[in-house]
């Protein structure tokens, strides 16, 4: 689980990790220092585990309206857990203009990775929500493709 505080401790939106072992009906404490470039901003973003690694998709860097960059992070598993997040080459920032919701999925095969999250049209627009695109990564090789782009 991670969760955004909307900056209701700190006048900033803080993001934190924190892990359950119980199937979710209880979570550790959350880790504020988890990853880097705190704060990010208020939006809702994804978390997944695969091949060994974790991967976590969200508008990054800028806090609060509009909700930029948005970025994909990854870390190497170490005893389950996320270990050191970095941006994701060739995804940090997938999307530099305005961007709002994610959701991540595994690929199928080993080494692939999709993306369906809401960006603006344009790199100038402040309405993050105008498109829903569909990305497919191959995070072996980081290769990036945009599979279907749909507007609203």
């Amino acid at each position: 689980m991670w969760w955004d505080d909307a900056g209701h401790e700190n006048g900033a939106s803080t993001r934190a990790l924190a892990f359950s072992t119980d199937g979710g009906i209880s979570f550790t404490d959350g880790d504020v220092d988890a990853f880097p470039n705190n704060p990010g901003t208020d939006t809702q973003g994804a978390m997944v585990y695969s091949d060994g690694r974790f991967f976590v998709s969200s508008p990054w860097g800028k806090a609060h309206f509009p909700r930029r960059n948005f970025t994909i992070l990854v870390s190497e598993a170490v005893g389950g857990r996320p270990s050191n997040w970095r941006p994701l080459v060739g995804a940090a920032p997938l999307w530099s203009g305005a961007s709002e919701y994610s959701t991540l999925m595994p690929g199928v095969e080993d080494g692939t990775l999709w993306t369906i999250y809401e960006r603006s049209a344009t790199l100038d627009s402040k309405n993050g929500n105008e498109v829903l695109r569909i990305t497919l990564l191959n995070v072996s090789n980081i290769y990036i493709s945009s599979i279907a782009e749909v507007s609203s």
